[in-house]
């Protein structure tokens, strides 16, 4: 079996510990998930893969919503520091890859705006690429997106171990070629990762 020469790490789920935005906003402001959800359903795809602008985009549902500040401020709010929690458990998990010549990958599925604020948080020491899917152009669980990540990297998908909390992903990853591994917690998680005697 192939040697391990990168790990790819989940950003929501994973590394960052998110209170979901359509909860916040049902809680906080009463606007419901019934309301929302079409919007994440099919617009808000649009932007994963940077198809869409989100901003221009929850211009044309806001009103419907019933929220009553500015787009800016309902990002703000969908971006709260205090809801978007980095896990710091991970930190000696990125030096002890980073000593043993293990390329570390951040692989998300986030619009442009978002990705630039978690890309701001992140310690800028934790990962050699991240990828996106707004600037990928495709989104996890769809190949496009995993085989970008094996030409950029120049690894092999065996050589790639894969770590998500989305069943679909890492069933999609699994069927790619990568060692997949579903992300349940951070120990369990861990273990899993010196078992590839890293």
């Amino acid at each position: 079996m192939s040697e391990i020469k990168a790990v790819v790490f989940d950003c929501d789920g994973m590394i960052n510990i998110e209170d979901r935005f359509s909860g916040r906003l049902a809680r906080t402001y009463g606007i419901s998930t019934e309301k929302t959800s079409p919007f994440f359903k099919k617009q808000f795809q649009d932007c994963l893969v940077g198809a869409a602008d989100l901003k221009e985009e929850l211009a044309a549902v806001v009103e419907k919503w019933g929220w009553q500040k500015s787009i800016e401020e309902l990002m703000q709010e969908w971006f709260d520091e205090r809801s978007n929690v980095i896990d710091m458990q991970f930190a000696p998990v990125m030096q002890h890859l980073a000593s043993r010549g293990v390329r570390r990958v951040l692989a998300t599925n986030n619009e442009i705006y978002r990705t630039r604020f978690m890309l701001g948080r992140l310690p800028k020491d934790w990962f050699d690429e991240v990828f996106s899917s707004a600037r990928v152009g495709a989104r996890k669980p769809d190949r496009v997106f995993f085989d970008h990540i094996v030409k950029k990297m120049r690894v092999k998908p065996d050589e790639t171990l894969f770590g998500d909390d989305d069943e679909e992903n890492v069933q999609a990853a699994a069927a790619f070629g990568f060692r997949a591994e579903r992300y349940t917690g951070f120990d369990k998680f861990s273990a899993r990762m010196r078992e590839y005697s890293f």
